[in-house]
C-alpha cells in the first residue's frame, strides 16, 4: 500500500537512521575497548595504538558480530516488528537475476578502477587511499581478509545502510531520495576522500539494486562479489587488469539492462506496526 508523503514521518524516518548510526557506532566502540583491554594484559600502554592498528581487521570483525546481534536480538523479541529477516527486506530474488548481480559486482570493480585511471584524481587522495588500505593489508592472512572485508563487512554494512536506513526512509520520503540520502552516508563512513566518491556511486547502484528487486539479499551478494574481488585482483597481471576494465563498461551495462528487465519477486504488505 503507497503511503503519501508526510514531513513529520519523513523527519521521523532520519532520526531513526541517526538511531541506527548510534547503535553501529556503540558496538564499534564495544569492539574497539574489548580489543583493547585484552591488548593491554599482555603488553604496555605504549604499544597499544601500534598493536590495534596491527588487528584492525580482528577488531573490525568483532564490530560486526556485536552489531550484526544486536540488530536480530532487537527486531527478533521487539512486539513492533515481525523479525530482523522482515526489517531487513531479506525476500528472496530470482534465479535469473543471480547471475547477472554476481558479474555485476565483479564488473564494477574494474570499472571503478578505470574510472580512478581516467579521472585527474589528486595526488593525496590517491596516497591516503593507499595508506589507508596498507594500514591493515600487509599483516593478515587472507582468510581475515575474506573473513571481515568479502563477508562480514558487506553483511553489516548492508544491514546498516540499505535493510535499515534505506528501507525505512523509502517508505516516507520515497526512493530516489532514500537511495541519495544513504549513499551519501555509506560514501561517508569510508574514511579517505577517494573511498568516499567511489562508495556513494556503488551506494547509489546498490540503492537501485535494492529498490528494484524489493531484496536486501541482491545488494549483499554484489556487495560481497565486489569486496572478495577486490582482495583477489591484486593477484592479477596489469595487462590482465586493463583489458577486464575494458571490458567491464558493456558488461556492466549489459547486466543492469537485464536485471531492469526481470520483474522481481511479489513485495510482501509491510506490517503497519512497523512504523
Amino acid at each position: 500500500m503507497k503511503r503519501k508523503f508526510s514531513f513529520g514521518m519523513a523527519m521521523l524516518s532520519l532520526l531513526k537512521c541517526v538511531g541506527y548510526f548510534a547503535v553501529y557506532y556503540i558496538a564499534t566502540t564495544v569492539a574497539t575497548v574489548i580489543a583493547t583491554l585484552a591488548l593491554m594484559t599482555k603488553h604496555t600502554s605504549s604499544e597499544i595504538q601500534a598493536l590495534i592498528q596491527a588487528n584492525l581487521l580482528p577488531i573490525t570483525l568483532m564490530t560486526s558480530a556485536v552489531f550484526l546481534l544486536i540488530t536480530a536480538i532487537y527486531y527478533n523479541h521487539s512486539k513492533r516488528y515481525d523479525s530482523f529477516s522482515h526489517k531487513m527486506n531479506l525476500r528472496p530474488i530470482r534465479l535469473g537475476t543471480m547471475p547477472y548481480v554476481l558479474c555485476l559486482g565483479i564488473c564494477m570493480l574494474f570499472f571503478v578502477n578505470l574510472v580512478i585511471g581516467i579521472l585527474p584524481i589528486p595526488e593525496e587522495w590517491l596516497k591516503a587511499q593507499s595508506e589507508s588500505t596498507s594500514a591493515w593489508a600487509e599483516d593478515s592472512s587472507m582468510l581475515m581478509k575474506v573473513l571481515t572485508v568479502g563477508i562480514f563487512a558487506p553483511i553489516t554494512e548492508e544491514v546498516l545502510f540499505r535493510g535499515l536506513m534505506l528501507g525505512t526512509m523509502r517508505r516516507h520520503i520515497g526512493n530516489i531520495p532514500a537511495i541519495i540520502i544513504s549513499a551519501v552516508a555509506f560514501g561517508l563512513v569510508h574514511g579517505t576522500p577517494l573511498a568516499m566518491a567511489y562508495a556513494f556511486v556503488l551506494g547509489i547502484l546498490m540503492g537501485w539494486l535494492f529498490c528494484k528487486t524489493n531484496s536486501m539479499l541482491t545488494t549483499v551478494i554484489f556487495h560481497m562479489t565486489y569486496n572478495i574481488t577486490s582482495l583477489y585482483g591484486s593477484f592479477l597481471s596489469k595487462e590482465y587488469v586493463g583489458m577486464l576494465c575494458l571490458m567491464s563498461v558493456p558488461i556492466s551495462i549489459a547486466c543492469i539492462v537485464a536485471i531492469s528487465r526481470i520483474p522481481p519477486i511479489p513485495e510482501t504488505k509491510y506490517n503497519d506496526k512497523e512504523e
